[in-house]
């Protein structure tokens, strides 16, 4: 069985009996992955980056990233590597002074 997702719960919310009901056998049917398939997501550098930045509150990890992607850049030869690499740094410099804490809440959550 797959898991529930939130966007699940809207989509199921939003559909009639028998979307419900398609959308509850979908998620009966587990997902198959090939490993050899290859991808994964594209902005994970960056994405995972900021996450733990929010997380700990430690700005400076996005800086360490960003040479750590630079160093990346440098050996990879592939010019859709390096774009991609390029790209994820271009996200977190939009992020280097970003303050996270207007995001989070007043009271502790848990």
């Amino acid at each position: 069985m797959n898991k529930i997702t939130v966007t699940n719960l809207v989509d199921f919310g939003r559909k009639g009996d028998k979307g419900r009901q398609t959308l509850i056998n979908n998620l009966k049917v587990p997902k198959v992955s090939n490993p050899e398939d290859g991808g994964g997501d594209y902005w994970i550098a960056a994405l995972s980056c900021l996450a733990r930045a929010f997380k700990d509150n430690a700005q400076n990890i996005i800086g360490e990233k960003i040479d750590e992607l630079i160093e990346k850049i440098e050996v990879h030869e592939a010019k859709i590597t390096k774009d991609m690499h390029q790209r994820n740094i271009n996200i977190l410099q939009d992020f280097e002074e970003f303050d996270f804490n207007i995001l989070k809440p007043e009271t502790q959550l848990t």
